[in-house]
């Protein structure tokens, strides 16, 4: 099938300005409490803490140069999860929260 015919079947997502900013957080929160219930949810302090740390490298490095303001950095939970899933190695979620799947590692 045509790439275009085969796009023309994907699910229409909607306008991003239907969910609040509040409502997009309350979602990922709720998701994250889902995730951190799962079996393949990775609870493992030396590998939180190492990706962790890089993460807050990154966002560090964003406030320097002005790309993550104070309002977004108190509006999103810039929160690293860390799964078993051989299918996806990262996803995001509504809120700011990241997965990262260390199946293959």
């Amino acid at each position: 099938m045509p790439p275009l015919a085969r796009a023309q079947l994907l699910p229409g997502l909607g306008d991003g300005g239907e969910m609040t900013a509040t409502a997009e957080r309350h979602l990922g929160d709720q998701i994250a409490r889902e995730l951190y219930r799962d079996t393949d949810y990775i609870d493992d302090p030396v590998i939180a803490d190492y990706v962790q740390e890089i993460w807050q490298r990154l966002l560090a490095a964003a406030r320097v140069r002005g790309e993550l303001t104070p309002e977004l950095d108190e509006r999103y939970a810039w929160v690293v999860m860390l799964g078993r899933d051989r299918n996806i190695n990262a996803f995001a979620l509504p809120g700011g929260y990241l997965g990262l799947n260390l199946a293959g590692c």
